[in-house]
C-alpha cells in the first residue's frame, strides 16, 4: 500500500492512498485457441480523490505536504469537470509479454455524489450515483497508434477482480470506454429551468473557434446526454423530486408542486455541450 497521484488520458486524476497488487496470468487469447502470458498491475481505494474532466489534475498537493488531502486548495483555473472526494476505485494496467510495448487500462470509480466545477455562475449540475469507467489501450512505441482494448472476459470467471477497500470491484468492459454516468444528475439554469435524469458525460475532440478578427483558439468539449428525463421550466421550481427517496426519479414519485409555475415534461431527449478555452489563464466557456 501506499499514496500515488494517477492522471490517466488527459481526462481523469485519482489521488489516495492505494493498495497495489502485482501478478502474472495466463488469459486466454483474442483467437480463444490458446493463452498468452501477461504482467498484471491492480490499484484500489475505497477512499481516494477523483477528477473527470478537462483541464486537470484539479486535486494537487497546493501544501506541500506529499499527500492530497483536505487541507488542500484545489487547482480551479481552467478546470471544466466532476470531482469527488471519497471514491471506491479499481484501476489496472495489463501488458502482455508477446507485444510489451502495448499496455491496457481500465478504470472503474464510483461514489455516491459529486460536484461538477467550473460553470460557476452559468449553471449547476448535481450529480448522485456516480460511476466513471475507462478501457483503453496505448502503443509506448507508436503514441498515434490505436490498439485494440482488452476484453476482460477472456478472464476466467469473466473478469479481473480488484481489491478496494474491503470489496472487490470486476471489470468485465470489452469495449473502448472513457465515461463518466451518473443516473440521478440535476442541472439548474439561473433557477429557471430544471432538467433531472441519468447522464452520461464523454470527453469530444477538440475543436477551433475562429473571431471576428480572424485568429483562433482552441476549445476542450465535454458532452452530456440524457433519454427519458425531466425537465420544468418556470418559477418555482425544481418541481420533480425524488419524493420515496429512492435514487431514481421516476412515475413513483410526486412532484414538488407548492409553489411551482411552469411547463413540465418527462420523457425528454437532452444534449448539452460545455466549450472550454485551452491553454490560458482565464479561459472563455461556452455552453450549448
Amino acid at each position: 500500500t501506499g499514496y500515488a497521484h494517477i492522471q490517466l488520458f488527459g481526462f481523469a486524476t485519482l489521488a489516495g492512498n492505494f493498495a497495489f497488487e502485482k501478478k502474472e496470468n495466463s488469459i486466454a487469447n483474442a483467437a480463444g485457441d490458446g493463452f498468452e502470458d501477461f504482467d498484471i498491475l491492480t490499484v484500489g481505494s475505497s477512499d481516494a480523490y477523483l477528477y473527470a474532466g478537462l483541464g486537470g489534475p484539479y486535486w494537487v498537493d497546493s501544501n506541500d505536504d506529499g499527500f492530497v488531502t483536505a487541507d488542500d486548495t484545489p487547482a480551479t483555473d481552467g478546470a471544466l469537470g466532476i470531482a469527488v472526494g471519497g471514491v471506491t476505485a479499481a484501476l489496472a494496467f495489463l501488458t502482455s509479454r508477446e507485444a510489451p510495448s502495448i499496455t491496457y487500462t481500465a478504470l472503474n470509480a464510483r461514489a455516491d455524489s459529486a460536484t461538477f466545477v467550473g460553470l460557476e455562475g452559468l449553471l449547476t449540475i448535481d450529480v448522485r450515483d456516480l460511476t466513471v469507467e475507462i478501457n483503453t489501450a496505448s502503443d509506448r512505441d507508436d503514441p498515434e497508434a490505436t490498439p485494440d482494448v482488452f476484453d476482460f472476459n477472456r478472464i476466467e470467471g469473466g473478469g479481473l477482480a480488484v481489491l478496494a477497500g474491503g470489496d472487490a470491484i470486476v471489470l468485465d468492459y470489452d469495449l473502448p470506454l472513457l465515461r463518466v454516468t451518473s443516473t440521478d444528475t440535476t442541472i439548474a439554469v439561473g433557477q429557471f429551468i430544471y432538467l433531472r435524469g441519468g447522464f452520461a458525460i464523454e470527453r469530444s475532440p477538440s475543436v477551433v473557434e475562429v473571431l471576428e478578427d480572424e485568429t483562433t483558439r482552441e476549445l476542450d468539449v465535454l458532452t452530456l446526454g440524457a433519454t427519458n428525463a425531466y425537465a420544468f421550466a418556470g418559477l418555482g421550481g425544481p418541481y420533480w423530486t425524488d419524493s420515496n427517496g429512492d435514487g431514481v426519479l421516476d412515475g413513483d414519485d410526486t412532484p414538488a408542486t407548492d409553489g411551482a409555475m411552469g411547463i413540465a415534461l418527462g420523457g425528454v431527449t437532452f444534449g448539452l455541450a460545455l466549450l472550454k478555452q485551452t491553454g490560458v489563464a482565464a479561459p472563455a466557456t461556452y455552453v450549448a
